[in-house]
């Protein structure tokens, strides 16, 4: 499998029965500076959306205001380069955007 390096949009659906130590989706190895992973939610009740190089912008997080948790909720993780930004949309509104990003490296990876 290949990761896509610059720009990338992952969506899915989810319900959870709360926050907890958990990924949705997490590929591989732990590497700082190689992630691909979400935390929805974690267990401090965050949303965690990383890619790329996570201790120098590749990490976007925000808190909903409200639990998601026994909730089906819709989840877009955008990343690009192009746009210089990383945004979480939930049930089609932006709820976090910052701007930079990091690449992923390239190269084959197994999820």
């Amino acid at each position: 499998m290949h990761i896509p390096t610059t720009e990338i949009t992952v969506e899915f659906w989810q319900k959870v029965a709360g926050a907890a130590y958990q990924s949705t989706f997490c590929l591989g190895a732990f590497n700082a500076a190689a992630v691909f992973n979400a935390h929805v939610p974690y267990a401090d009740g965050t949303i965690y959306w990383d890619f790329g190089d996570i201790e120098h912008g590749g990490r976007l997080s925000y808190t909903p205001p409200v639990s998601i948790a026994g909730t089906w909720q819709h989840f877009a993780l955008v990343a690009s380069q192009a746009g210089n930004c990383m945004a979480i949309y939930r049930n089609g509104v932006r709820e976090a955007v910052k701007s930079g990003m990091t690449p992923f490296p390239a190269g084959p990876w197994i999820g």
